[in-house]
């Protein structure tokens, strides 16, 4: 990414500095979905993920 905006002239220092922000609230936003994941998975077990209901509906 930091390359990316590097090629379209931002600075080099920004570029890192926005890539490694992006990256790093990514990891913190997956991290939190995953917890949420298990946490739904802990109490209710496999059942209580329903994934037929995640199907676009047509």
């Amino acid at each position: 990414m930091s390359a990316g905006l590097w090629t379209y002239g931002f600075p080099a220092r920004l570029s890192i500095a926005i890539a490694l922000g992006l990256t790093v609230a990514t990891a913190i936003l997956v991290w939190y979905q995953l917890g949420k994941l298990l946490t739904i998975l802990g109490t209710g077990g496999s059942q209580a993920l329903d994934l037929d209901a995640l199907d676009a509906k047509k």
